[in-house]
């Protein structure tokens, strides 16, 4: 509701917005070929005006929870082709998360996913007790992903790991993760909070009095999507995984299902012949696993070491340039005096992050 083409209708009364004006900004959408987006306007808005038109709310902007009544979703396009990244794409979008532009959180997690080919949220999700030192392989650890698509039951008693799936690390993978625990701790201690049970921790919760929990899978997504120069989507590095390591790395098929953790994979690549690898046995595979990861990794270091970055100042403005034109964004000035504005409002309003956070009765420090 807040993006560019919405804004058309920031000075107009809610009362007075009608299914028409909204249709208008879904064409726009559509000739943008934002399909999704004018998707995701006619679904939140049919959503949005009710909500606001119910009794308990509507003396509040006097909306109609009728209005946006006829308003149609546009079809949906063509299906967007798979995209199947090259091995030098996958080591520029680790060079840009270990370079320090990003957040902790959003370059540790897009490193963990781009070293375990593993699904956005199985990311995210991802708590601190589910990684532990590989006690028969020295320097190893193991990742025992607790968040999976294949239900194999939940943790119990005897066995707190039961339905989990275990991902071994490999050394150079399971040092980067070492050293991140080890800041993320140290900030944590500097600023005198507990560190989170999440490894990848939100900056803010999501909405006012809710706990702080971990990063959203879309975060991750825009983070890439910001990469100058890079068109995959974390997604994608599931697809680089399986083409890199059966054409170029001699990994059998059924190992990358293995890791990939796939219950009817979608892909040719991944196709697996004996489903009992992953649906009949408690056994994790780790065996089989451990030289697949590590040919992996090895091969996407390679390339990492090829990647040359320009300094830390240039690389962010990139980012933050290439952030502002999928947005939409074109004129900067006008933006700044836009947000300016609202940010005014809302202080004005007593609708800040700060003042809304702070406890009653609490005057502001001289």
């Amino acid at each position: 509701m807040g993006g560019p083409a919405m804004r058309t209708l920031d000075a107009g009364i809610v009362s007075r917005i009608t299914a028409a004006d909204v249709a208008a900004v879904v064409e726009t959408l559509v000739e943008q070929g934002k399909r999704s987006t004018a998707r995701d306007v006619v679904r939140v808005s049919k959503r949005f005006w009710p909500w606001m038109g119910d009794a308990g709310r509507k003396h509040l902007a006097g909306a109609d929870p009728n209005a946006m009544a006829g308003l149609r979703a546009p079809k949906s396009g063509s299906k967007p082709k798979r995209r199947y990244p090259r091995l030098p794409a996958v080591a520029y979008m680790l060079a840009v998360a270990q370079h320090g532009v990003l957040s902790t959180s959003v370059g540790g997690a897009i490193e963990l996913l781009i070293y375990t080919a593993q699904r956005r949220l199985s990311v995210v999700k991802a708590r601190v007790d589910e990684f532990e030192p590989w006690a028969e392989r020295e320097g190893w650890g193991i990742w025992w992903q607790g968040h999976r698509k294949i239900g194999q039951g939940a943790p119990t008693e005897d066995d707190p790991r039961h339905g989990s799936h275990a991902l071994p690390l490999p050394p150079h993978v399971w040092r980067r993760i070492d050293t991140y625990l080890a800041f993320s701790r140290r900030e944590a201690d500097e600023r005198g909070v507990a560190r989170s049970e999440w490894m990848y921790p939100a900056a803010r919760p999501r909405r006012l009095g809710d706990p702080v929990t971990h990063l959203s899978p879309h975060t991750l997504t825009h983070a890439v999507a910001a990469m100058p120069g890079i068109e995959a989507s974390p997604h994608d590095v599931r697809r680089a995984f399986a083409t890199v390591c059966q054409r170029d790395l001699g990994v059998a098929t059924p190992v990358v299902g293995m890791v990939l953790d796939h219950a009817n994979s979608d892909l040719l690549e991944v196709s697996d012949g004996n489903a009992m690898t992953r649906r009949y046995t408690l056994d994790q595979m780790l065996a089989l696993k451990a030289p697949a990861l590590e040919a992996w990794q090895k091969a996407v270091w390679a390339e990492r070491l090829k990647v040359e970055l320009p300094d830390s100042i240039t690389l962010k403005e990139q980012i933050v340039a290439e952030n502002l034109r999928q947005r939409g964004v074109t004129d900067l000035e006008a933006e700044g005096e836009r947000r300016r504005k609202a940010a005014a409002k809302a202080y004005a309003e007593g609708r800040t992050w700060r003042q809304r956070r702070r406890p009653a009765g609490a005057t502001n420090p001289a």
